[in-house]
């Protein structure tokens, strides 16, 4: 029957899933894609767990996908969370890591052979060997056909071992305006809100001081009458820790999961069994925000570019809250 204006839009239950879980759906969407297929990250490694994305998407580039790939710079700065001006140095991975850093840019270079469009975001100049995470593209889009895979992950085994979740949404709104932003390199330089609707906002910051994403959080946590989950590879601090703390004056239930303790915080904290944290989000009553910024403001000063979302949209949200609640169940 055909969808009237009048008649509720009924979207499929977004599906958490966990790193290894994303790298063998998002690897099988890849090799059944008929139409696109979309890559940004801030670093993409040719260790054995990406090279299996690689492969794929070298493989639908073989069959006539159009594939499109951007990679940051960052690439070329740091290797297996080592600066690689320091990898000579490094001896006992047993020159793993020198190794890595060769077969990335074979990697890389294969990509281009291939015909795949490539670009390299923000290409490191010389400070950037010190200042390795200023002006980075820290977004991160995954898409396919009509699906997007959005969170905070990056294409680096180290990041696939630590606690972090993507989500998987094929709301036809939201998929369609992450491939808009990729495709559209000026507005990607900029900060600015995109509407999906009364319930959804795409949060792009391109790299000013001022830190729109953490904004929009603080909003919803002041917001907030009934509880407030919130994830951060580190302790909330700035305006988000005021927030959450005038949160529990209000009665608000307020609980937080970090690679840190919070010691002496009148909220709930959790930190992982093992490993560290590297999830990112917000659940707010209702409302959620999820993507690539860490909620850090330290960010904002390094200029960072950043990609949320901020949606209230139940099939998003609800899956969103019961993975923080496995997370913590967890701990």
């Amino acid at each position: 029957m055909r969808e009237t204006e009048n008649e509720p839009k009924i979207h499929e239950e977004a599906v958490v899933l966990s790193p290894m879980e994303f790298l063998v759906d998002f690897k099988d969407s890849i090799k059944q894609a008929r139409e696109r297929v979309l890559v940004q990250a801030m670093t993409f490694e040719a260790d054995h767990v990406n090279l299996l994305i690689a492969n794929a998407l070298l493989e639908a580039s073989a069959r006539g996908v159009p594939v499109f790939i951007k990679v940051d710079g960052f690439v070329r700065i740091m290797t297996a969370d080592t600066p690689n001006y320091l990898i000579n140095l490094v001896k006992k991975d047993g020159g793993w890591s020198k190794h890595l850093r060769s077969e990335n840019e074979r990697m890389l270079e294969s990509f281009v052979s291939a015909g795949i469009d490539f670009e390299m975001t923000n290409e490191p100049k010389l400070v950037d060997k010190l200042l390795m995470a200023r002006g980075r593209n820290h977004r991160k889009i995954f898409l396919v056909d009509d699906v997007l895979y959005m969170g905070g992950l990056n294409l680096s085994q180290k990041v696939f071992e630590r606690e972090d979740f993507v989500i998987k949404i094929t709301d036809k709104d939201i998929v369609e305006m992450a491939a808009s932003v990729y495709k559209n390199t000026k507005q990607s330089k900029s900060s600015t809100t995109l509407p999906c609707g009364s319930d959804t906002e795409y949060l792009i910051e391109g790299g000013g001081m001022n830190s729109l994403i953490i904004a929009k959080a603080v909003i919803l946590i002041d917001r907030a009458r009934r509880r407030v989950e919130f994830m951060t590879s580190l302790a909330p601090t700035g305006e988000i820790r005021r927030a959450l703390l005038r949160a529990v004056d209000r009665g608000v239930t307020v609980r937080t999961f970090s690679s840190w303790a919070q010691c002496r915080t009148p909220f709930e904290s959790y930190t992982p069994n093992r490993g560290s944290a590297h999830a990112k989000l917000l659940v707010a009553d209702q409302w959620a925000i999820f993507g690539s910024h860490n909620f850090d403001w330290r960010l904002a000063v390094l200029k960072t570019e950043e990609m949320s979302i901020m949606t209230s949209r139940t099939h998003i949200v609800d899956p969103l809250r019961k993975y923080f609640e496995k997370t913590i169940s967890e701990t």
